[in-house]
Parts: C-alpha cells; structure tokens; sequence
C-alpha cells in the first residue's frame, strides 16, 4: 500500500489508503522587483521560491462508527501543527524527504464507515533532502547540469576519457573530502593527475587493470589484487588530493587512445555536512 511517513510515523499505522498527491516540481517565483523613477519597475534579478505546497489525498475504513471516530482523532493529532516542519518522505521515494507541516484545514468527508481526507503540507524548503541531510535543490541540480562532465552514480562519479582532458564534478556538503580515485584500463607510464596545485603522476605501464588511489589511507594499490603500487608513483608529484567544496575539475594527461585503450575515471567520496 502507498502511503508516507510524517512525524516518524507512517499512514499505514490509521490504515489510510493514499489516493493521490499534488508534488509540484517547483513553487512560485519571488521576483526581486523595484520601482525606479525614469525607469519603472526594474528586475533585479536574485530570485527565489515560495514554500511548496503539496495536496495529498487519503481514505480510510472503520469497523464502526466509535472507531471511525477514535481513529479520525487519532489522525487530526497526528496532522496536528505545532509549528514544527517534520520529515515527510513517501514510500514511491524513499530516499527522499521534505521538511514538511500541515498548514490550512484538513478536509473531513465521510460516508457510512468510510471516511476521506484532504491533506495540504508546506514544505520549507522548497525542494527535498537526501535522507543524509544533504539538499537536492533545483539550483544545485542546475548547477550540476551545466558544469559536471562526469556521471553522477550513487557516492562516486564516473566519466571515460579517450584523449587528455579535464573531468569536472561537484562536491557537495560542508566541509573538503578526500576521495578515492579509480583509473581503469589501459594506463600509461606518465599518467597524470592535477588539481589545482597539486599533482599525482604514474611512472609505470599497467594494462588493462585499475589503479585505486585512495587519498585518506594514502596509499596506492592495484585494484586486481591489492599490491602495492605507491613505489611507481613519482617522487616529486604524489600528492593526495583534499577536494573543496563546490564546482571541481582534475586535469588529466597521458590518456593512450580509444577503447579499447580508453581511461575511466571514478572519483568517489562521501559529503561531509
């Protein structure tokens, strides 16, 4: 049964059915406008967004109508605002959450032992969260759009390179991340990385296999087998790499060619909030 989790509890607990839901994709604009003698009303631009509203739509059955009454209490404590924005996550989107309050009446239409209710939440922000706390807003999935070459899969991105070229990602959180880096496939001696003022340079040949930098740990190692590679890093570019927070990019030269020589990249790491 579809349902959703508001106040650490789930529709499922006052056997209400979930019939529908409103999930706008974004909210209202507040354009930043003002009147300026000679000019009129000039936009400033630096918008922002409402609250989102969400309607969603329940029904549910009692056994008799002293229940249909105990269990309709039970649901107006549990809708009940304090004040409070809770986390409201629905079970089509489980890795998901809003933080979220009723606002407005709750609709109440009832028929026999069957009852029905209209729901509407605020959620401020305007856009939900990971269920580590961390935002998925619109403007940083923008941002992502149009500056990440690499994919985004699961906590590490990913992207295949057949000639040298920078790959760019976005780090998200609070603070710097080290991260682990994968090099797979046909990896020539001299491959190199660099970030910013910082360089990591591969002084061997090692093909068709994986290179596991492991910018924490510190450590090199072969991902076939776990030997050690750190003996063919260069000396003098072995730098371990401290990724700031926001819109990132590694240069990376000594790419052989195209598949079946091409490169690919990981670059995963965990934010930190």
């Amino acid at each position: 049964m579809i349902g959703l989790a508001f106040k650490g509890i789930h529709s499922s607990v006052f056997n209400l059915i979930m019939l529908s839901d409103n999930r706008t994709v974004l909210s209202d604009v507040v354009q930043q406008t003002k009147f300026v003698p000679g000019y009129g009303i000039v936009d400033f631009g630096n918008d922002t967004y409402n609250p989102k509203p969400l309607t969603v739509n329940f029904t549910y059955c009692a056994a008799s109508l002293e229940d249909l009454q105990i269990q309709t209490e039970q649901i107006g404590g549990w809708f009940y605002n304090d004040g409070t924005y809770y986390d409201l996550i629905f079970d089509d989107a489980p890795n998901r959450k809003y933080k979220a309050k009723v606002t407005g009446k709750v609709d109440l239409s009832q028929s026999s032992l069957v009852g029905k209710i209209s729901v509407e939440f605020i959620c401020n922000p305007p856009y939900p969260f990971a269920l580590d706390n961390s935002p998925v807003s619109p403007a940083d999935v923008a941002g992502r759009l149009l500056w990440d070459t690499m994919k985004l899969d699961g906590t590490q991105y990913l992207q295949d390179l057949t000639a040298n070229g920078t790959i760019k990602f976005t780090v998200g959180g609070a603070h710097p991340v080290k991260p682990v880096i994968k090099l797979i496939g046909n990896i020539a001696s001299g491959l190199t990385l660099t970030y910013g003022a910082y360089t990591w340079k591969y002084n061997a040949a090692l093909l068709f296999d994986g290179i596991i930098i492991d910018c924490a740990a510190q450590t090199v190692t072969r991902m076939s087998d776990g030997v050690n590679l750190f003996p063919n890093v260069d000396t003098v570019k072995d730098d371990y790499f401290n990724l700031a927070i926001g819109q990132q990019s590694i240069g990376v030269t000594g790419v052989v060619g195209v598949w079946p020589n091409d490169l690919t990249i990981a670059v995963e790491f965990t934010p930190i909030f």
